[in-house]
């Protein structure tokens, strides 16, 4: 067996299987590696984990034999040679090679890949799956026939994520999303009080999809996106007491556009606050830039925000330094199972940042949720959230009799007049109208 640089994804899953009854025929003893990409938590995989995958699987192919195989769900599969055992001095085996190479064996490849991207694993322990063959025939085999009753996933996406780099390739398709963030209170009938609507330009696929591609266009998508949010912001503006402050994502260059001076302007019309959520990457690329703008923004009554703060992130380096008014932590299934020494890490980390001044952000689950509030943490924002605020408007709201949760919960985070048509509340679907204003009468029974 040769190794192999890339298979097609239509037969892919049947070459597996064909590769697998054939070496196992054989004596020469094999294993498998399998890569659960397809187990790693949306929106990933992201190019950078096919990429690094596929580098690391082919390397060990082209030194063991082996070949690589990406399958239609994007599991990636590693069949190669075992690697040859040397005695030691004392009589015991290690895995170097007999002939003293500097090579990895494969069985170092899964605990290799569960390194690299545990971060974004709900389960890093089923991230990889290990075979002996041909001992372990038949449950490989499994696997892989499993794959090939699974539904064909289209074969048109770009392999490499990098899409058209041309907004007007995308943009009629782009979505504007939208999240309230809520500050847990003893204050509101729910405990819910909505202090912030986040407005999100949600690229549609095959558009540019590589984070360092979408950093290099930030400009103009910064000025795009600006477009539709204060359109969409400007229609909806009426006289109102309290309402949550508006956050939008911005590069720190696109504080500088006019889009950006625009809707600072249609904000201070409707007496809207306004904050700006910088990506932490962009701001720490150029942190003397991010503390002119961050002055400069804070000079004009508007809010800076450090967006984007993963775990990871938050253990390698220090956002409080930066000043921010606020920090938003991605919420990851690995926080609540960090070690002693990483948990009082990231104890100091969230005491330095404030732990006012931190919102959970992608608290899309009831875990996330309780995880933070045993923190201290008071802001979230996410999808579990949505679905609160969606289940206290269809108590309150008189007119829904024939709404489910679920079509609250998307009406609410959606833009685009269709998918919002049939609601018959929009000023309380939108927060103009406050749930807690609402009286006990118009309950819905």
């Amino acid at each position: 067996m040769h190794a192999s640089t890339q298979v097609a994804p239509s037969m892919s899953e049947r070459m597996l299987v064909d590769t697998i009854h054939r070496l196992c025929r054989t004596p020469a003893a094999r294993v498998a590696v399998v890569l659960h990409l397809s187990r790693l938590r949306p929106p990933a995989p992201r190019p950078h984990h096919r990429r690094v995958a596929r580098a690391l699987l082919q390397d060990a192919a082209q030194r063991h034999d082996g070949q690589v195989f990406v399958l239609r769900n994007g599991d990636q599969v590693l069949i190669c040679a075992a690697a040859r055992v040397a005695p030691s001095r004392r009589g015991t085996h290690d895995h170097r090679p007999a002939d003293g190479a500097a090579r990895l064996d494969p069985r170092d490849l899964p605990a290799m890949l569960v390194r690299l991207m545990q971060i974004d694993a709900p389960d890093p322990a089923r991230l990889t799956s290990f075979f002996s063959l041909p001992a372990e025939q038949n449950r490989l085999v499994a696997y892989a026939e499993a794959r090939l009753a699974e539904t064909i996933m289209s074969d048109g996406a770009d392999e490499e994520g990098f899409g058209p780099t041309e907004i007007g390739a995308w943009a009629d398709h782009a979505a504007l999303r939208r999240q309230t963030g809520v500050m847990v209170s003893l204050k509101t009938r729910s405990g819910f009080r909505p202090v912030h609507v986040h407005y999100d330009l949600r690229l549609p696929d095959g558009a540019a999809r590589d984070p360092f591609l979408l950093r290099h266009l930030a400009a103009e998508t910064d000025r795009f996106a600006l477009g539709r949010i204060g359109d969409a912001w400007g229609h909806m503006i009426r006289p109102s007491e309290g309402r949550p402050r508006l956050h939008i994502n911005l590069s720190v260059a696109g504080a500088g556009l006019a889009e950006f001076a625009d809707l600072v302007q249609v904000c201070r019309g409707g007496g809207v606050g306004l904050a700006v959520e910088i990506p932490l990457l962009d701001a720490c690329a150029d942190p003397d830039r991010f503390a002119r703008v961050r002055r400069g923004l804070r000079h004009a009554g508007i809010g800076v925000g450090l967006d984007g703060i993963s775990v990871l992130g938050l253990a390698i380096a220090a956002p409080a330094v930066l000043g921010a008014d606020f920090y938003k932590l991605d919420w990851s299934p690995r926080l609540p199972c960090l070690d002693p020494r990483e948990r009082d890490d990231l104890c100091a980390s969230l005491s330095a940042l404030g732990l006012e001044r931190v919102i959970l952000n992608r608290a899309d689950t009831e875990q996330a949720l309780m995880w933070g509030l045993g923190e201290g943490i008071r802001r979230f924002q996410g999808r579990h959230v949505d679905v609160i605020l969606a289940a206290e408007r269809i108590l309150a709201c008189p007119y829904s009799g024939g709404c489910s949760l679920t079509q609250c919960t998307d009406r609410a985070t959606t833009m685009d007049p269709a998918d919002r048509r049939g609601c018959g509340n929009l000023d309380l679907l939108d927060g103009v109208t406050p749930v807690d204003a609402m009286p006990e009468s118009a309950r819905a029974a």
